[in-house]
């Protein structure tokens, strides 16, 4: 578990310095794109006779692999695990060794009984051909470090001290043996959210600055070096390996320090770029950086940038110069406030950073709580954003009554205004009033969407809002954001009531936003985002016309919004979110083709929207909305073959929904949407198979299917849409069986299926739609 990458001689380490470190890799990044050959006469005529500069470039070279860069601290006994692995001791010291754990350049880890008290341990041994004075005084060092450390999340020492082995004196420790698996692992396995994720590494982080306080760095965290324990059916993380820790003093707690070796010493993928010069001059930012990292895989499913299969230069060149994608835009429940969260704690310039791993913790509580975070600038608008969040529905009530205080604000501003007219205070009153307003139709609304029975309060708010946002309009008719804001508005109430069937009412809405939208595109015709506007506003109308079963409506809405997309695209082709909104158009003209019975213009659609989707996976690879959107359209396209009884077709489309949503839950095995998709295009290849030729190769498919829903069931027992998708799966399963003859286990199936539904029936579920509620095929 002793760390180390680039092992200075001990007499040499001090010569060193940044500069120098910075020109030997100048002259290594010079020599790596020589022959092996070339390289040593290259390195000597560069160095002359400066042999300490000669030895650091060597160095480089010799480190210099393409394998495992992304580790530059080789001697993690997990990743060694079969390292130095040879006859094992029978007892060292007190303890009888039972089996070799891992091993490293260093030392050997062995799981070893210890007799008084009766327990398994940990025990680190230093190799005899390694105790020189460098590694055994970094043993040392361990051995200090977590004698420093007594907390429930970081593994605790027991006893330290030397031995006879086979003639030889070896030093030892022994601490506490830690069973459980890397955090990443235990996360994915256990289906955990992001909630619980996020619950996970405040404890971590809580583990950490406990560890600073006492003068600790780690400058190893990486969720290997994090393992989590099942204790009272919940996870408790434990922090490792302290083999390349740091002690500061007292007084430089919270300070820089520079390192007596100027190395690289670290996991490259989680190192901070200040830990990349060498150690020189880094302070517990350092961990700060490292756990932003560590929580962006646990969240996102990769590191904040990819070195697995770079050299260590490249390697280094990319984490210096590269900025990793953010956060958000990797995982949509991402997005707001955690993903800057997480680009301040990942900021290249420590000073960018979090102060300290318990600022960070703090704003991730914070997150959790709907309470404002550090990391966002604190205006009073997003003070009370976050306090909507926090209580919804008090905010729904006292938003009546302060729309009624907007509009007294707002006559008596305008009053005043028409008297003084060149009154800058008097303006931005006005202008702060209509940002209140703005911001009622864009949050307090909207949250209240996601609350349910909040239906009545949403709409009585909305139409008291929107008579003053027409009062505001007619004092102030060229205001374009309130022109845009009656717009909203006229599109939330026609939300509202699209699905309690006031279909005729939710049309007249959202004709009147439309025009809204087209007048605003007409004063601003360059503005992409105000045409975008207008497409979106003409496939809302069309989706009332589809309700009301007005096809040719709905289709001449469509292709008015998919002419707008393609013009959109046409303008910047590489643009995602334009793109992604002409996918959509295809789907849905493809849609409502299918359903009027035009078979191949539904699927000109489909295979356009399909073909956007290779493009948009070009242009971002690691967007998993798009693969969600592959499963989609291949499984549209497979139910178009069935309806033309084209069999192998179908089943082609099958197996490609399954390879896309398998690669869709292979990176995110956390998200439940993902994992739901995951189950249906298991259900659905299973079932063509179970009606095929291939009927024998049905079984795994389903098999899957139904593993997948029961863990979606564990996760939330009550919840009624992953109830329902359980017991369907269950009859489907139990369909195949009858078909093959085995009534016992369809008898099982549909047994299970039936107290599942009795579950939903007897009212033992609660009535809300899980977050992978629909299948649906529309327009976000």
């Amino acid at each position: 578990m002793m760390h180390h990458a680039l092992r200075p001689h001990p007499d040499r380490s001090s010569l060193m310095t940044p500069e120098r470190h910075q020109r030997a890799m100048e002259l290594f990044n010079a020599a790596v794109g020589l022959s092996p050959v070339e390289r040593p006469s290259f390195v000597r005529r560069a160095c002359g006779a400066d042999v300490d500069l000669m030895d650091e470039v060597a160095s480089l070279l010799t480190w210099d692999a393409p394998t495992h860069p992304g580790d530059s601290s080789s001697e993690d006994g997990r990743a060694d695990e079969d390292v130095g692995r040879g006859q094992i001791p029978g007892r060292i010291g007190p303890y009888d060794v039972a089996d070799q754990l891992g091993a490293g350049g260093m030392a050997i880890v062995y799981r070893a009984r210890q007799a008084h008290p009766e327990r398994f341990v940990a025990l680190k041994v230093l190799r005899t051909g390694g105790a020189d004075s460098l590694s055994s005084q970094r043993f040392k060092r361990e051995i200090d470090v977590l004698a420093r450390l007594r907390h429930p999340g970081i593994a605790q020492i027991y006893d330290a001290g030397t031995a006879n082995d086979g003639g030889a004196v070896v030093s030892y420790f022994a601490m506490e043996l830690v069973e459980g698996e890397p955090l990443t692992t235990f996360a994915d396995a256990q289906f955990l959210d992001r909630n619980q994720r996020l619950q996970l590494l405040i404890r971590v982080c809580e583990a950490v600055e406990y560890a600073h306080q006492r003068g600790v760095i780690h400058r190893d965290l990486k969720p290997a070096n994090i393992l989590v324990e099942k204790a009272d059916g919940a996870g408790r993380p434990r922090v490792l390996d302290f083999g390349i820790a740091r002690l500061l003093e007292p007084h430089e707690a919270g300070s820089a320090f520079v390192t007596r070796e100027h190395r690289i010493v670290g996991t490259l993928a989680y190192m901070s770029p200040e830990q990349l010069n060498g150690d020189h001059a880094i302070d517990t930012r350092a961990d700060v950086f490292a756990l932003g990292a560590v929580g962006y895989e646990l969240l996102a499913g990769r590191t904040p940038l990819d070195v697995s299969c770079l050299s260590m230069i490249s390697a280094i060149g990319r984490i210096r110069s590269q900025t990793p994608p953010p956060l958000g835009q990797l995982q949509p429940v991402c997005r707001g406030d955690l993903s800057l969260i997480f680009d301040k704690a990942l900021a290249k310039d420590p000073q960018e950073r979090y102060a300290s791993v318990a600022a960070f913790a703090e704003d991730l509580r914070a997150f959790l709580e709907n309470r404002p975070i550090q990391a966002r600038a604190l205006g009073r608008l997003y003070l009370f954003r976050k306090f909507s969040q926090r209580n919804p529905l008090t905010v729904a009530l006292v938003g009546l009554s302060l729309i009624t205080l907007i509009a007294g604000t707002v006559g008596t501003s305008l009053g005043l205004l028409a008297a003084r007219r060149a009154n800058l205070e008097l303006q931005d009153q006005l202008a702060q009033t209509t940002d209140s307003a703005r911001f009622l139709v864009r949050e307090v609304v909207a949250r209240l969407d996601a609350v349910a029975g909040t239906a009545e309060v949403r709409r009585a708010m909305l139409e008291r809002l929107l008579a003053q946002i027409e009062d505001l309009r007619r004092r102030d008719p060229r205001n374009l954001n309130l022109m845009e804001d009656h717009a909203v508005v006229f599109t939330c109430i026609s939300d509202v009531l699209f699905p309690t069937d006031r279909l005729n009412e939710a049309l007249d809405l959202r004709h009147k936003a439309l025009d809204l939208y087209r007048e605003l595109a007409d004063l601003d015709p360059q503005s992409p985002a105000r045409k975008a506007a207008v497409s979106i506003a003409l496939v809302k109308e069309g989706d009332v016309h589809k309700a009301l079963t007005q096809w040719d409506l709905a289709r001449e809405h469509y292709e008015r919004a998919y002419a707008i997309d393609q013009e959109l695209v046409a303008s910047e082709p590489d643009s995602i979110w334009f793109l992604d909104d002409l996918a959509w158009s295809h789907d849905r003209l493809g849609q409502l083709a299918m359903i009027l019975g035009e078979l191949d213009e539904a699927e000109r659609h489909f295979r356009s929207r399909l073909a956007i989707n290779h493009r948009l996976l070009e242009l971002a690879p690691d967007r998993h909305a798009t693969r969600h959107g592959i499963v989609s359209i291949n499984t549209l396209l497979a139910e178009l073959a069935q309806r033309r009884g084209d069999e192998d077709s179908r089943e082609s489309h099958l197996r490609a929904a399954y390879a896309a949503a398998e690669r869709l839950a292979a990176e995110l095995p956390h998200h439940r949407l993902y994992v739901e998709v995951l189950c249906h295009a298991s259900r659905d290849l299973g079932t063509f198979l179970a009606g095929s030729q291939n009927a024998a190769d049905a079984k795994p498919y389903l098999d899957r299917a139904v593993q997948l829903a029961a863990r979606l069931h564990a996760l939330d027992p009550g919840d009624v849409h992953t109830l329902n998708v359980y017991a369907d799966t269950l009859l489907y399963r139990g369909q195949m069986f009858l078909a093959q003859g085995d009534r016992a286990l369809a008898d099982a199936d549909s047994q299970m299926a039936r107290q599942l539904s009795a579950g939903v029936q007897d009212g033992s579920t609660k009535g809300q739609q899980s977050p992978a509620a629909s299948r649906t095929r529309s327009a976000p």
